[in-house]
């Protein structure tokens, strides 16, 4: 079974510098996390689990 990407905001609009990359960690097998900034500047994140 394939699970879907779930996204949220982390901070709203004005939370975060527009020249910052990205970011992903794999805690644990079969996991992946990012987060971004978004539209506004707002903090950004998603996840899937296996």
């Amino acid at each position: 079974m394939c699970a879907s990407w779930q996204q949220y905001e982390v901070a709203p609009g004005g939370s975060a510098d527009s020249d910052t990359g990205v970011a992903a960690v794999s805690r644990i097998p079969g996991s992946m996390e990012v987060w971004w900034i978004g539209a506004g500047t707002s903090v950004e994140g998603a996840y899937w689990y296996e």
